[in-house]
């Protein structure tokens, strides 16, 4: 059995610190994770500063991993940074969609055909947050996933079912 690593703590660990982390420390923590020997990393979001202060730095913290990108801006924004390795974010769970993007999963998938289709699939990640339930919409359906799973093809080599909320059981992992 094969074992990779997708770390995330750059991102997803500090984004919802309240207190902001200085650019020199992020910049550090990933020089860290690289010498640790990890390889694949998740650096930065480039989302909006004002909805994720924490990551207001994007563009001065991104070295060489990936980043997350939620719209046109966050993806221009990341290629002029030098990304070349993108993560992007949906939801079978609609409430989901709506409070992070604004946006259905329909109009998302939308949104994300008018930017990314020039990237390489083998560079696009796609998370599909909250694949094992939600607390707004419970368990998605067989059919739901199996939508998003084509969604997420169209972008990406590599989908991930994000167990946002820690909803999955031993029966999702079987």
């Amino acid at each position: 059995m094969k074992v990779s690593i997708y770390e995330v703590g750059p991102r997803d660990g500090l984004q919802a610190l309240k207190e902001i982390v200085p650019t020199a420390t992020k910049k550090q923590l990933i020089a860290s994770l690289y010498a640790a020997g990890l390889h694949s990393i998740e650096e930065v979001s480039f989302a909006h500063p004002r909805l994720v202060p924490q990551m207001a730095d994007a563009e001065k913290v991104f070295d060489r991993g990936s980043a997350l990108v939620m719209n046109k801006r966050g993806f221009d924004r990341a290629v002029s940074a030098g990304v070349k390795k993108f993560n992007i974010v949906f939801s079978p769970c609609e409430t989901f969609n709506m409070n992070n993007m604004g946006k259905t999963r329909s109009e998302i998938v939308l949104m994300y055909k008018t930017f990314m289709d020039k990237v390489p699939k083998k560079n696009v990640r796609v998370y599909i947050s909250m694949a094992f339930g939600s607390p707004a919409s419970g368990q998605p359906s067989v059919g739901t996933l199996i939508s998003c799973i084509r969604d997420a093809k169209m972008f990406g080599d590599t989908v991930e079912f994000a167990d946002t909320v820690g909803a999955g059981t031993r029966k999702e992992l079987t």
